[in-house]
């Protein structure tokens, strides 16, 4: 028994005694050597209970999804009374599509608040994928110029040599004015006449009715994998419109299989004994 804890348990037994014989029901006492906030109640029959006074819930924001490790770790050591060579906090570990949060509970339940602390991690939406989600969820029809704009800028972020051939297939596009043709229905080109698709074939070639973007999803550090969207094209000449509209299914696929890498690359690096969730 070292001495610190000798000193402890005498001054604690000197005041159990007193307040066994006291007129008072309880004393609560500071004890030596201890962690500050943590104390004890001494009751009138000599029995004592130790406790640690509840600290306010720590609150941290993390700047990417590479820091939770290292904060799962942080959590795992703190002492909420108890054994010092013990941990007793249950580090949970919550994945969902618009943050990362890692949370501390007391797993004995020794203090007034099971949560000892947590910290969260944003996961903002890179501007590729939040255009693309957009129109997944309502396609809206776009302007010959805007559709251009909409190419160039807002998907600038995952540009390839698909995404590049489209753009010069689009820009070159002129609509003429032809009552002449019918609608080209089967091909997904509603209301487009064929003087007018031939004319776009000579000028660049056909217009794809679907491509393959490779996207990143979260503007994070540790997240550069793209992942694969299609995309279907809709051409409406009597309007002249575009209507671009990424695959609901594949968006979702996307996400899915974002979460499930972050969480297989996160568990084996997390504190014995952690919890990693997704909750979609």
């Amino acid at each position: 028994m070292t001495s610190q804890l000798k000193d402890a348990v005498e001054f604690v037994s000197k005041q159990a005694v007193e307040a066994a014989g006291a007129a008072i029901k309880a004393k609560i006492i500071e004890l030596p050597h201890e962690p500050k906030g943590t104390y004890a109640i001494v009751k009138a029959d000599g029995t004592v209970d130790v406790r640690a006074s509840r600290n306010p819930p720590r609150d941290d924001a993390l700047g990417s999804v590479d820091q939770v490790a290292d904060y799962a770790a942080y959590l795992a050591t703190l002492r909420v009374g108890g054994d010092p060579l013990q941990s007793l906090v249950q580090v949970n570990v919550w994945l969902s599509p618009h943050s990362v949060l890692i949370e501390g509970e007391d797993q004995e339940n020794r203090v007034d608040s099971l949560r000892i602390g947590s910290g969260s991690v944003p996961l903002n939406r890179t501007p590729e994928f939040a255009a693309l989600a957009e129109q997944a969820e309502e396609p809206e029809p776009m302007t010959h110029r805007d559709f251009v704009k909409f190419l160039r800028i807002k998907l600038a972020g995952c540009a390839d040599d698909t995404l590049d051939a489209l753009i010069r297939t689009i820009r070159k596009i002129s609509f003429a004015a032809s009552d002449q043709g019918t609608s080209d229905v089967s091909r997904g080109r509603e209301s487009m006449s064929r003087s007018l698709l031939s004319e776009v074939a000579a000028e660049a070639g056909d217009i794809p009715e679907q491509i393959a973007l490779r996207v990143r999803l979260f503007d994070d550090r540790a997240m550069q994998v793209r992942r694969k969207i299609r995309c279907l094209i809709e051409v409406d000449a009597v309007q002249k419109v575009f209507t671009f509209v990424p695959l609901a299914a594949d968006v979702k696929q996307a996400i899915d299989e974002e979460m499930g890498d972050l969480a297989s690359a996160l568990l084996p690096q997390m504190p014995d004994g952690s919890n990693v969730f997704y909750r979609g």
